[in-house]
């Protein structure tokens, strides 16, 4: 996997845009980000790694 190590069998990102800011040629986008890796434990998918309510400004 490119750019880091694969932590189970399906990464999902989702996010939700709280505002933006456009100056001349600059968007500013504040975010709230969601990651989390599933995979198989005793055969059932589920959550295994992931972190929530990550602030992001892009």
């Amino acid at each position: 996997m490119p750019g880091g190590e694969r932590r189970g069998e399906k990464q999902i990102e989702a996010h939700r845009v709280y505002r933006v800011e456009e100056n001349g040629d600059t968007v500013t986008v504040y975010l709230l980000l969601n990651m989390s890796w599933f995979g198989f434990e005793n055969g059932v998918f589920t959550p295994v790694l992931g972190s929530s309510r990550i602030p992001v400004r892009i």
